[in-house]
């Protein structure tokens, strides 16, 4: 059975994303550069991309931006791995899946710790990021790459 998330999604709109991006520690120069990615909306905007392989619990996810390729990360489901934050730090995180409509992601840092929701209604995807009390809410729209 296909996880309801896969396929490309590009954002619609945001909410909070500045506030977000400050309760997990982004120094201004992070958040000059990757605000713009971000909070581009539209098919050349900020564009998420899944590949989720239920049978072999492992997920695909690259991120876009102008239809360039900025982020990628491919991992089993439900194992911490380390990586980048967008604070430009070191971090661990792990994904899971909550049934065929949602990923849970969950991020460890320094000095943070972060929830990132994606839950599936139809051809809409609503994320939330969630770190230091402050939530910042994606929408995202089924799109073509």
């Amino acid at each position: 059975m296909t996880h309801h998330l896969n396929g490309s999604w590009c954002l619609t709109s945001h909410d909070k994303l500045e506030d977000f991006m400050r309760s997990m520690g982004c120094p201004p120069e992070i958040m000059t550069k990757m605000y713009p990615m971000l909070s581009a909306t539209g098919e050349n905007g900020h564009m998420e991309e899944y590949c989720i392989d239920t049978t072999h619990k492992c997920i695909r996810r690259r991120t876009y931006f102008n239809k360039n390729l900025v982020r990628e990360y491919m991992i089993p489901m439900d194992t911490e791995y380390p990586g980048m934050s967008l604070n430009g730090k070191y971090m661990k995180f792990k994904v899971k899946t909550d049934g065929m409509d949602k990923v849970i992601r969950t991020e460890t840092g320094d000095g943070y710790t972060l929830t990132a929701v994606a839950e599936v209604n139809g051809d809409m995807c609503n994320t939330t990021w969630t770190c230091g009390g402050v939530t910042c809410t994606l929408k995202f729209k089924r799109c073509h790459h």
